[in-house]
This record gives C-alpha cells, sequence and structure tokens, in this order.
C-alpha cells in the first residue's frame, strides 16, 4: 500500500522484485529495503522487510503470520540481496526520503 501511494508498482513474485530492485551492498540496507533469499542458485522465493537493527518483517508461511526478527543464521545462509524499489538519484542511489529527486 505504501508503495502504491508513492506511485511505485511492485511486481508481484519475490524473482520479479529481485530483477526490478535496485541492488544495495549488505549492511547498508535502511528500513523500508527487502531482503531477498533463494537456496541452490534458484531464482529468488522470499521476501523479507527490513525494518533497522538487522531487524525485518517476515511474512512466514509455517508461522501463519507476520513477525518481527533479526536476520537469523539461517536466513544469512539464502540471502542473495539486499534492495530497494525507491526511486533513485541520477547516480543510482535509492531515495529513501520518498522524494524522487535529492534536490
Amino acid at each position: 500500500m505504501a508503495y502504491r501511494l508513492m506511485g511505485i508498482a511492485v511486481p508481484r513474485n519475490a524473482d520479479d522484485q529481485h530483477a526490478a530492485a535496485t541492488l544495495i551492498p549488505q549492511g547498508e540496507e535502511a528500513p523500508g529495503d527487502l531482503y531477498f533469499f533463494a537456496r541452490n542458485g534458484e531464482p529468488a522465493h522470499h521476501v523479507g522487510l527490513a525494518v533497522g537493527d538487522g531487524q525485518m518483517l517476515d511474512a512466514c508461511y509455517a508461522a501463519g503470520r507476520v513477525q518481527q526478527g533479526p536476520l537469523s543464521e539461517d536466513r544469512l545462509k539464502t540471502l542473495v540481496g539486499c534492495g530497494s524499489l525507491l526511486p533513485c538519484t541520477p547516480a543510482g542511489i535509492p531515495t529513501r526520503n520518498g522524494s524522487k529527486s535529492d534536490g
């Protein structure tokens, strides 16, 4: 819903979201950025939402609910990238304040 309010179309599946995202080096992610997960070289199959301090929101199928927690060692083993769907500056850096440019 938040992306839609900003006029940003979000692809439906994890692999398409991964392909559409501006990739961010791990450790530089900010709240609202996305974590992409895959196994054995397969396409991304799961997405978590960064909330800061190494925490993410995760809609875990097994738990049947959205939960907040750290990027566990198990999750880090399947992390294939971090990215943003927000607009970028001319230098290719996501504008995390929601504006379309840095001024």
